[in-house]
C-alpha cells in the first residue's frame, strides 16, 4: 500500500512541477499573446480553447517523444553540457 501511495505521489510531483514551469514559462510569451488576439477577434472561446489545447498537445507531445527517444541514444550528462553550452552561446549573442 506504501508503494502505491509513494507512486502516487511521485506522479502528482511531476504533474505539478511541469505545470508550474511550462505555465511560469508561458507568462508573456509570444504563444499566450497570439492567443490573446484570436479571444479578442472571436466569440467561440470553447473552441478557441479547444484549439488552442490541441496544438500544444501535437507540438509538446511530439517534443516529448523525441526527448525520450534522444535520452535513449545520448547519456543525460551529455545532453546537459549540450544544452548548458547552447544557452551560454545564445546569452552572449543576445547580450552582443
Amino acid at each position: 500500500m506504501t508503494e502505491g501511495i509513494m507512486a502516487v505521489n511521485d506522479m502528482l510531483e511531476g504533474i505539478l512541477v511541469s505545470f508550474l514551469a511550462v505555465g511560469l514559462a508561458e507568462i508573456g510569451d509570444k504563444t499566450q499573446l497570439s492567443v490573446l488576439l484570436l479571444a479578442s477577434r472571436t466569440n467561440k472561446y470553447f473552441q478557441l480553447l479547444l484549439g488552442v489545447f490541441l496544438a500544444f498537445l501535437l507540438a509538446d507531445g511530439f517534443t516529448i517523444l523525441v526527448g525520450s527517444w534522444i535520452t535513449t541514444m545520448v547519456p543525460i550528462d551529455t545532453l546537459k553540457l549540450v544544452s548548458a553550452v547552447i544557452f551560454v552561446i545564445f546569452g552572449i549573442l543576445r547580450v552582443w
